[in-house]
């Protein structure tokens, strides 16, 4: 493997629905890691993505779902965690997604995905 590519982690349903994997995948992952996140208090934010024992090369914050995007493709991101759908449909297609499912997106109890038809359809 010639390049190993930066990736990216949503906090709020990511990082804090699965630390266990994130923390670990940070500290082994052998390039730059970001976390990109909904919010507005970067403090705050710094604080919850440190109470995880995350390894970030940087935290970044977006006021708009699109700039999760645009801070991926500036940052050469290849790989990216994420669990809205809402975020996931503006990511590029060369980024490789990955989604995380939670309460928001999954509902457990009928074992169906969870979406809007602005974000999916039924095949």
């Amino acid at each position: 493997m010639d390049h190993v590519p930066a990736i990216g982690i949503d906090l709020d349903g990511c990082i804090d629905e699965a630390p266990h994997f994130f923390a670990p995948l940070s500290h082994l992952w052998p390039a730059e890691v970001y976390v990109i996140s909904f919010r507005r208090d970067y403090e705050r934010a710094k604080q919850y993505v440190d109470t995880f024992g995350i390894r970030y090369s940087e935290i970044i914050l977006v006021s708009r779902f699109e700039d999760k995007a645009i801070v991926i493709k500036d940052k050469n991101i290849g790989i990216y965690f994420d669990d809205q759908d809402e975020i996931l449909m503006h990511i590029p297609d060369d980024v490789v997604v990955m989604k995380i499912r939670n309460g928001g997106n999954f509902d457990s109890q009928s074992r169906h995905w969870l979406y809007s038809k602005v974000t999916g359809r039924q095949i």
